[in-house]
């Protein structure tokens, strides 16, 4: 009886040890985090839709315009079609969201493309509040906008398609017509006065640099590369007047896109530096 008792006894003394431990592990729990921050809570004081957009809907309609892409007159009416959709009720915690400001950050949102950091400082609401009702709202337009919204006819877009394709074939031959003249273009057959002119070098002078690193310069077996007398040219080139690449790359002479340039201009520096290193450690031992 009394081993009965004493076992009794100790199960008891667990389970109070077990509650106790549970009630302090509760109070030692971190506090959670504030509801919402005080800052934000100030936004019907301090909030772009409070003072910036009540200011210049009444004072400068241009500028509202141009935040929101709207006019005053575009917003109300739009206010007016979505705002039964995007209304919420409030809460014994706090109240809901106007649709008003839901729908000059969604129209903020459209016209900018801000981030949503951007958009919780300007109008001090949470990002992850903007995030849960912004999908809401474009809904909401589409929803009291597609009466007025109008697909293009068949007709219409068979035609779009066939001058995309002309578009198409136009470019290809364009850069058809580009890499044949690019594939036929020699620099040193220019005349020398305007080779002087574009290069700053005369063709001897222009030569001998070429033959000194033109062995380091990469020359591919692929058919469509660029040869290394254009790359060179191109540098030179670039070098001479300080043009941007993309305007130098559409020279008659060249016809090589700005990418091209730029690989071009870095490969010869590259190997001139190495040529120009090699040269003085020759002089120096």
């Amino acid at each position: 009886m009394a081993t009965v008792i004493r076992a009794g006894i100790a199960i008891v003394a667990d389970l109070l040890i077990y509650e106790l431990n549970q009630l302090q592990h509760k109070k030692n729990r971190r506090r959670r985090r504030m509801w919402i921050r005080e800052w934000i809570k100030r936004r019907d004081v301090f909030g772009a839709s409070a003072t910036f957009l009540r200011e210049v809907e009444l004072e400068d309609p241009e500028t509202f315009r141009n935040h929101l892409r709207l006019t005053t007159n575009q917003f109300q009416e739009l206010l007016s079609v979505v705002k039964d959709f995007i209304k919420k009720k409030d809460t014994l915690m706090r109240p809901a969201l106007e649709p008003r400001i839901k729908l000059q950050i969604t129209m903020r949102y459209l016209a900018t493309g801000d981030s949503f950091s951007t958009l919780e400082h300007m109008y001090r609401i949470p990002k992850s509040t903007i995030s849960k009702f912004l999908p809401q709202v474009l809904k909401a337009i589409y929803e009291g906008l597609k009466d007025y919204v109008k697909m293009m006819p068949l007709n219409n877009l068979n035609v779009l398609a066939i001058n995309n394709e002309e578009r198409l074939d136009e470019m290809r031959q364009y850069n058809i017509e580009r890499r044949a003249l690019k594939d036929a273009s020699n620099p040193f057959n220019l005349n020398e006065k305007y080779f002087m002119k574009l290069l700053r070098l005369n063709k001897i002078m222009a030569q001998a640099v070429f033959n000194r690193i033109s062995e380091q310069l990469n020359q591919t077996e692929n058919p469509v590369a660029v040869p290394i007398v254009l790359k060179f040219f191109a540098s030179l080139y670039f070098y001479a007047t300080g043009s941007y690449q993309r305007t130098l790359g559409q020279s008659f002479n060249l016809s090589m896109a700005q990418r091209t340039i730029s690989r071009a201009v870095s490969e010869v520096l590259k190997c001139s530096n190495r040529k120009c290193a090699r040269t003085r450690m020759d002089s120096i031992f």
